[in-house]
């Protein structure tokens, strides 16, 4: 499945960036807590990588991140979380 770059993918990490601004920490801080370097901050926070899901969680930990919130908020704007493939089923060409 390949979630980079769609709408969803997009929110999230935005909300992942936004949750770290918001307790005052710097993409190099929240590296440092997280045993990464601040290129995998910059890199995941500009949708140039996909984060699995125990990736968020130790993101989450430090930021003060809610995941089953932030589903429940993606699902709530874009609807319930689909493989993209799937989006393409039924539509015409």
């Amino acid at each position: 499945m390949k979630f980079l770059r769609t709408p969803e993918h997009k929110r999230l990490m935005k909300m992942l960036a936004t949750a770290r601004k918001s307790k005052g920490l710097t993409q190099q801080q929240l590296a440092e807590q997280i045993g990464e370097n601040q290129n995998f901050i910059s890199k995941y926070e500009s949708g140039e990588r996909k984060l699995d899901f125990l990736e968020v969680a130790a993101l989450s930990r430090p930021i003060g991140f809610n995941m089953a919130n932030a589903v429940r908020e993606i699902e709530a704007e874009y609807g319930p979380i689909v493989n993209p493939k799937l989006r393409k089923v039924g539509k015409k060409k």
